[in-house]
């Protein structure tokens, strides 16, 4: 039952709570019951009923206007219901299920356990009830001639919640589960004599009908797992890396049978695997021994970015740096942005947590200013590194590991460079990347950029470094700290381990998700990174095909002072040698829900578009390709990396 003329909430049926209709968590629980044959909504409104049909309810039916105003019973609505459904049918049903919308924290279980109770018990009713607890009869009271009185059962004074007596319950609204020919023939929900309570806990039992009492349901909705809760058709993706994070559903089109590719992922480690990481190093002393005696620390952290979950790694190494005997004075952080936006205070409270952002010194490096020339590197790069961090006592970075299309993968040296570089040193890193003369993602071997980052990062000197491989919820997976050849080379092969996916060639369509490095337009491309083999006998879409790219573009275009209108390296994406023939031999299209579709024209040509709205995205993509045989779905496709590229 879900009419459309609420009016403490207007649309109150389809209101968002974490992103998704309310109705929608009563359907696709009602879908899973074991024992419902069918899910009718009963709605006089449009909107409500294309959304019910949208998460695979049936609508077939518009709830005549005399049963959808605020005079009407939901017995007369669910009467009208049973007979449109038995004379579609040409038969009777033995139970009617009233699932009430209000409530959205059914389970099926629960529908389930409801129904076998009418039906062991022979009942005519099964209603759900939850336990009154501070509202007890007890405890309601009446106001005559200003003074307050027992409503109708007596209070004896301070008598606590725990000592009320009888237990008292009352209907939570949210399921009403009835034998079909009592309802015909009393058409009613429910009645005194013979009705059985199904009891709901306090925390499945928010009926919303008030603000207040949305507010409750979002905060119980929020910590819960919600991803079955999705249209019939849709994919199911994160986004919003570091700001809304969360899990999306996107409506495809019923002809689109998506195969869905996922990396081989990890399951998250704890606090406590974290710990003894960085307490037993590779191939050097526990970092307390290694800074006693110093007198300043600096810890180089990447930005948001990179999903490096730094609040969780950052306690430890103050630990041990306290330990050592350095004063928190000393201590300080900077973030190696190379040529990114410095962080802002919010920024730095997400990467370090509260506690640590509000206690110690945090810097953004400036690729512009105080640099300090540290040599030359033997191919004959210009070291010009943060003159901060050269100049600490004992130097540490934290950082994670992801594919990159030159360097092999992030991580190791490159927090340094080009993370603390000079501009003049990362211009001189990257321009073979611009002539395609570039190392091979996911390739460490002779690849002579990743061996002058390296070089230029053992000049800067790093005494301690943690490195660590996110899953595919953004959540540390693996870690490993100490010296830094040796824990690069172990989270190297972590990372090869949790991010190999078995992918598919040749498709008409690709889909590839930029989470969790979603933030920014610029960073787009990385989407293509499980795109990892890229001679052309190994392309994901055919020549002719269509790639998506979605991308939540949390900051809009992004800050990148190689790659923006007007900086060193600018060059419209379908003549970057790294990518060019990806795209201009195919549709490229974005979804960007956070960017103004104007800002792309400075890095593509007119023929690639990109849409804030999903939907008018699937429709330009079906004008171009109406029935694609083959569609493929790369849901972390910026850490994801083809798993022949490892062979």
């Amino acid at each position: 039952m879900a009419r459309g003329g609420s009016k403490s909430i207007p649309k109150k049926n389809i209101y968002p709570i974490k992103g998704i209709p309310l109705i929608a968590f009563t359907i696709c629980e009602g879908l899973r019951s074991k024992y419902l044959d069918r899910l009718i909504v009963s709605s006089d409104d449009e909107d409500i009923k294309e959304i019910a049909k949208s998460y695979g309810a049936e609508a077939p039916f518009n709830r005549p206007a005399e049963l959808a105003d605020d005079t009407a019973t939901s017995a007369d609505a669910l009467l009208h219901a049973v007979q449109w459904a038995e004379k579609d049918e040409g038969e009777k049903y033995d139970y009617i299920v009233e699932l009430m919308c209000p409530n959205p924290m059914k389970t099926a279980e629960d529908i389930d356990f409801a129904i076998e109770k009418l039906d062991k018990t022979g009942s005519d009713y099964v209603i759900g009830v939850v336990r009154l607890e501070e509202h007890h009869p007890i405890r309601i009271k009446k106001i005559e001639n200003d003074l307050i009185v027992d409503f109708c059962v007596p209070e004896t004074p301070e008598t606590r919640r725990q000592d009320l007596k009888p237990d008292a319950y009352i209907r939570n609204g949210s399921i009403y589960a009835m034998k079909r020919d009592v309802l015909m023939t009393k058409k009613r929900r429910y009645d005194k004599k013979n009705a059985r309570p199904y009891i709901f806990p306090p925390e499945r039992s928010v009926n919303i009908d008030s603000r207040a009492d949305l507010y409750i349901a979002e905060s119980l909705i929020n910590v819960e797992d919600t991803g079955h809760i999705k249209p019939k058709n849709s994919i199911s993706l994160r986004m919003g890396a570091w700001y809304d994070d969360r899990l999306e559903h996107l409506i495809v089109p019923d002809s689109w049978k998506v195969k869905i590719c996922n990396m081989k992922d990890g399951p998250p480690i704890s606090d406590n695997d974290i710990r003894n990481a960085i307490l037993n190093p590779l191939g050097t002393e526990r970092l307390s021994i290694l800074a006693k005696g110093k007198g300043s620390a600096c810890i180089a952290i990447d930005d948001l970015t990179r999903p490096t979950e730094t609040f969780r790694i950052a306690p430890f190494i103050i630990e041990e740096l306290l330990k050592s005997g350095i004063p928190e004075a000393n201590i300080c952080f900077v973030v190696s942005t190379g040529t990114h936006r410095p962080l802002t205070l919010k920024d730095v409270q997400k990467k370090l947590g509260r506690t640590i952002a509000n206690k110690y010194i945090v810097y953004s490096h400036s690729p512009y200013q105080n640099l300090i020339d540290i040599g030359e590197t033997q191919a004959g790069t210009t070291v010009l590194i943060n003159k901060y961090y050269y100049e600490s006592e004992i130097k540490i970075a934290i950082g994670s590991l992801s594919p990159h299309p030159y360097a092999g993968f992030s991580g190791g040296g490159k927090i340094v460079m080009p993370g603390l570089a000079g501009i003049h040193t990362i211009e001189i890193n990257h321009k073979p990347v611009n002539s395609g003369l570039a190392g091979k993602l996911g390739v460490i071997k002779n690849n002579t950029r990743r061996s002058d980052i390296d070089e230029a990062a053992k000049k800067a000197g790093i005494d301690f470094l943690v490195n660590t491989v996110n899953n595919s919820d953004m959540k540390t997976s693996g870690i490993a700290a100490g010296n830094v050849e040796m824990v690069f080379d172990k989270v190297v092969g972590l990372a090869e381990s949790i991010y190999a996916t078995d992918v598919e060639y040749n498709n008409d369509i690709g889909i590839f998700n930029a989470y969790s490095r979603d933030q920014w337009f610029l960073l787009s491309l990385n989407a293509f990174n499980v795109w990892s083999i890229r001679d052309g006998s190994h392309d994901l879409v055919r020549p002719g095909g269509i790639c998506i790219i979605i991308n939540e573009c949390s900051e809009g275009l992004g800050t990148h002072h190689l790659y923006e209108k007007g900086f060193l390296h600018h060059i419209r994406r379908d003549l970057h040698g790294t990518f060019g023939h990806m795209i201009r031999e195919r549709y490229l299209v974005f979804y960007y829900p956070n960017l103004n579709n104007r800002m792309i024209k400075d890095h593509y040509s007119d023929n690639v578009r990109g849409f804030c709205d999903w939907s008018k995205m699937v429709d330009h993509v079906t004008s171009i390709m109406p029935n694609p045989q083959s569609v493929v779905l790369y849901p972390n496709s910026s850490i994801q990396m083809d798993a022949a590229v490892l062979s």
